[in-house]
């Protein structure tokens, strides 16, 4: 979902992301490949690189928010005026933000990773 909403986010919506954005997607997007794998495969390795990939994602999405809420300042980030990291682009439902979507689907795959007990 957070894969399909990204594309939605930048393609339909032509939303530019942030450098904090593209750092999320780059953890997001092949989980979606290494997931399926490992539930295919029934490969636990995969489970385990997985779970570090949304780990660095998760970090990052904290961050973010720290940024995007002020609690940290941007001037030492990456960011521009084109595609600013604090700055509001979209509301779901008009209070949730694009870092809440990120950091609440990276603690989702964090936690499932995390909780999964693998088959004896």
């Amino acid at each position: 979902m957070a894969t399909l909403g990204s594309f939605y986010l930048g393609e339909v919506l032509g939303l530019t992301p942030c450098p904090l954005c593209w750092y999320q997607r780059l953890a997001m997007w092949p989980l979606v490949l290494l997931l399926g794998l490992a539930v295919f495969k029934q490969a636990e390795g995969l489970l385990k690189a997985s779970l570090v990939l949304s780990l660095a994602g998760l970090i990052v999405a904290v961050y973010h928010n720290w940024v995007y809420y002020r609690v940290t300042s941007d001037y030492l980030l990456p960011c521009s005026l084109n595609a600013p990291c604090a700055a509001r682009q979209f509301a779901w439902f008009g209070f949730i933000d694009i870092p809440q979507l990120s950091l609440a689907a990276f603690m989702v795959v964090v936690i499932s990773l995390i909780a999964h007990r693998p088959k004896s």
